[in-house]
């Protein structure tokens, strides 16, 4: 079970890939009042999902809720999701996350990367 979850791929149009990971935090969206923030390298971004790297020692599982934040070109981006998958390398995770965005949300990202791809070329 845990092997097919690896293949999971956000079949969308526009998927942005940063040379440069963005770094944001993530955090378990729990009702407890302290949750640990941990800092999230964005490896890449798309209107429905993200594929993250988190230094961290517990390892989050599949369908686990979370809260992600973080910048592009200074606007902040906040969105909750859930762990769609898990890979461990050393002592860092990847995760790929299914993010619940709203229409504004996802036009606003869709401009702001597609103002900085611009600004990259």
């Amino acid at each position: 079970m845990e092997e097919s979850s690896m293949y999971y791929k956000r079949n969308e149009p526009f998927r942005y890939t940063f040379g440069t990971p963005t770094v944001g935090t993530i955090q378990k969206a729990e009702l407890e009042e302290e949750t640990q923030t941990y800092e999230a390298k964005i490896l890449d971004l798309s209107q429905h999902g993200a594929k993250i790297e988190v230094a961290q020692d517990e390892k989050w599982d599949n369908g686990t809720p979370i809260l992600i934040r973080f910048s592009i070109l200074e606007e902040e981006f906040v969105a909750n999701g859930i762990v769609k998958w898990h890979k461990q390398l050393g002592s860092t995770h990847l995760y790929g996350l299914d993010l619940e965005t709203s229409e504004e949300w996802r036009k606003s990202l869709i401009n702001n990367l597609k103002q900085l791809a611009k600004d990259n070329l």
